[in-house]
């Protein structure tokens, strides 16, 4: 958020101010589709969700939280439920986007077997100096590991634009997270006593 705009991150997380405008449908959507995920990576150990079944489980959490921004809307009086940046596009095309998301997702990688989940939602927080005097925390969506031992940080991203593995290598947030993982005595290099 910050790179994004330094004010907003400012207001958001030193500060702590709350929004003066509605919360943004991408912010929304992206919430909707880890939710999903987190669902999804849960239940895999005892029985892995048709596609219908995730389907359903994200529209439940976008009327849910569809319900909760109304009532948002109202006692903030804030002029729309969520705020729309793009001009032509609805709420209802960001759900159908987010339908569609989810069904893209279970096709590409059921039967969910690449990697086994070491965490969904894993708090990352490390020094970014060998002092301590500067750290930086995060949260991974998720976290695997393959057959070799190799670890795998997933960070969905519900953007139009999709990431090459270019893209990918010189993402910081992915580098933070790597270097916080890194730190970490669970999965950093393990100590010789």
């Amino acid at each position: 958020p910050y790179f994004t705009c330094p004010a907003q991150f400012q207001f958001r997380y030193i500060e702590r101010r709350p929004s003066p405008v509605a919360e943004g449908i991408e912010l929304f959507l992206g919430s909707r589709f880890h939710e999903t995920m987190e669902y999804l990576y849960e239940q895999i150990n005892h029985k892995v969700p048709t596609v219908n079944e995730l389907v359903n489980y994200f529209n439940q959490h976008w009327e849910k939280h569809w319900q909760q921004s109304l009532q948002k809307q109202k006692e903030r009086n804030f002029t729309n439920t969520l705020r729309i940046v793009k001009s032509g596009q609805t709420v209802e095309d960001y759900f159908h986007k987010g339908q569609l998301f989810v069904e893209n997702y279970f096709h590409q990688y059921h039967p969910f077997d690449q990697d086994k989940t070491e965490g969904i939602e894993i708090k990352v927080a490390f020094n970014l100096d060998p002092k301590g005097e500067f750290k930086m925390q995060g949260f991974i969506d998720r976290l695997g590991r393959d057959e070799d031992g190799t670890l795998w940080i997933h960070d969905y991203k519900t953007s139009a634009r999709k990431m090459s593995e270019e893209d990918a290598r010189g993402e910081d947030q992915l580098a933070l997270y790597q270097a916080g993982l890194y730190q970490n005595p669970r999965f950093g290099p393990k100590k010789k006593y």
